[in-house]
């Protein structure tokens, strides 16, 4: 049992997806950036996007933003190193929080995996988060602050966070949800078919076990990559891809979904037939066909297409007009979106 003075928040009561969590953090920077937030949550899940897309939306760049991994780096390169050249000491700053010094203006301080960091650099954050000084180096006052770490239970590295660092920050929980990786994944170029995978099958989405051999799990990080295999491979090789990345079980999953997909009615015979192609039963398969036809509309198109999507279930329906408009926004310009949208302000709002 640790004997020393930590802190492990209690991890349930402040559990929040990724749209939430954007929302309170870009709500609160928006009036302060004296808060510095902590998002904790499993391996891959989508903490650092997080981070990253609070950054951007606040105006971040390459120019006036670091990311500082707090696992690989030493204390020096937060306090900076002695010179020795006169009578006392003086220490010169490491040229990254350089960047963050007083007097620049705006700029954003990315903290990664800082549950990883060992209790000296944690104690050399503290003053950073604190008080905006790295060392003896002042940091703008207008620096925003967030940070990412991975939970103690996961066994992916992390330690303990020390008291009066936790105490410095405000700390939540980060929980995947598939609504808001489905708005991540649409605005990402995540293959459609994936999108619909994961909303036929929500708990591929994060089905971590840090039990399992090779560190192989599916997370939102392992889908993401397993998107970027090129769908052109022999099958044998698409599979050991996928497995590669998710393990065997939810890439034969997977697989088979795809295989559906292939077998789906083409996009062609509902734009020539949208009142006589049939509408499949299955369940399955009607996820499936809303990722091609959400895909595929474009404002060319879209009376034809209306006119199928007509034909469905009214919740794949919805699925479809909001996956299209967030892909193709000139969409709500459409009487189709326009008629639709004016029936269905429940599905926005919820959106």
């Amino acid at each position: 049992m640790c004997t020393c003075a930590c802190y492990q928040p209690n991890q349930r009561k402040h559990q929040m997806n990724f749209t939430q969590l954007k929302t309170v953090i870009l709500s609160q920077f928006a009036r302060t950036n004296s808060v510095a937030y902590l998002v904790l949550g499993k391996p891959g899940g989508g903490k650092s996007a997080l981070c990253r897309e609070v950054v951007a939306a606040m105006g971040g760049t390459e120019a006036n933003t670091i990311e500082f991994n707090a696992s690989t780096r030493d204390p020096v390169d937060v306090l900076g190193t002695p010179n020795n050249r006169g009578e006392y000491t003086q220490w010169v700053p490491p040229l990254e929080f350089w960047k963050l010094r007083r007097g620049v203006g705006k700029c954003f301080l990315i903290l990664e995996e800082l549950t990883d960091g060992p209790i000296p650099m944690q104690n050399a954050l503290c003053r950073v988060i604190q008080d905006r000084y790295a060392g003896s180096l002042a940091l703008s006052d207008e620096l925003y602050i967030d940070a990412s770490g991975n939970r103690t239970e996961d066994n992916s590295g992390a330690n303990r966070l020390t008291t009066k660092l936790g105490n410095r920050m405000r700390v939540h929980t980060f929980e995947e949800s598939v609504p808001a990786w489905v708005k991540w994944a649409l605005d990402n170029n995540i293959d459609p078919v994936l999108i619909q995978f994961i909303r036929y099958r929500p708990k591929a989405l994060s089905d971590f076990d840090p039990n399992r051999p090779n560190g192989i799990n599916p997370t939102p990080r392992s889908w993401a990559s397993v998107s970027l295999i090129d769908p052109a491979l022999p099958p044998d090789l698409f599979f050991a891809e996928c497995a590669g990345s998710v393990g065997e079980a939810y890439a034969a999953e997977y697989v088979a979904f795809r295989k559906l997909y292939s077998e789906l009615v083409s996009f062609e015979d509902v734009v020539l037939n949208p009142t006589g192609t049939p509408v499949p039963e299955k369940l399955d398969v009607q996820y499936a066909l809303v990722g091609s036809l959400s895909h595929n509309v474009t404002p060319g198109n879209v009376d034809r297409v209306a006119k199928y999507v007509d034909r469905m279930a009214k919740d794949f329906a919805n699925m479809f007009w909001l996956d299209a408009s967030r892909k193709n926004t000139k969409l709500k310009a459409t009487k189709p979106w326009i008629t639709w949208a004016a029936s269905n302000a429940n599905a926005l709002m919820g959106a």
